[in-house]
């Protein structure tokens, strides 16, 4: 009973086909890009001159000097002649002197954006014993160690069907 179960068993699995893989050699007649597209963006800095008005200058040495002489004077909180010494003193200053109008070149980072076709994979045409075989390759920065005409070893599987 053991033996005509095996021979048949044996016999679907004939009739029903076999599956293989095996290692063969081949002949790389071409490579295909496949591209992506792909968004770059690129920074570049842009300046410009631009009018800077200053009179800080003035009122910062009118609070000094004010908070000098409101400090100094007698009579009264010591602390509050000072800060009332700073306020005139400041307001003062930046009421004195002229406007100072000066130029700067005041700089930031902008981005431009592009879009490329870039190669992200190849199609490896190979010709195997006059089979044709068609295999997806990875790209390494838009290129392939593989060439028309090299040799190479790959892991063929096929199944055969009746």
């Amino acid at each position: 009973m053991i033996i005509k179960t095996l021979k048949t068993l044996a016999l679907l699995t004939l009739i029903s086909g076999t599956a293989s893989a095996e290692q063969v050699t081949g002949r790389v007649i071409g490579l295909e890009p496949i591209y992506k597209t792909q968004t770059i963006q690129t920074p570049h800095q842009v300046c410009n001159t631009v009018q800077v008005s200053s009179n800080n200058d003035n009122a910062l040495r009118g609070a000094v000097i004010g908070g000098i002489i409101g400090n100094s004077l007698r009579g009264g909180s010591k602390i509050r002649n000072r800060n009332v010494g700073i306020l005139i003193g400041g307001i003062l200053g930046s009421n004195s002197g002229e406007n100072v109008v000066r130029q700067e070149n005041r700089c930031h980072t902008q981005y431009s954006q592009s879009v490329q076709q870039v190669v992200h994979q190849y199609w490896v045409v190979i010709d195997v014993h006059g089979q044709i075989i068609r295999k997806a390759l990875w790209a390494r920065n838009g290129s392939t160690d593989v060439r028309v005409g090299q040799r190479i070893s790959l892991n063929v599987n096929y199944s055969l069907n009746q």
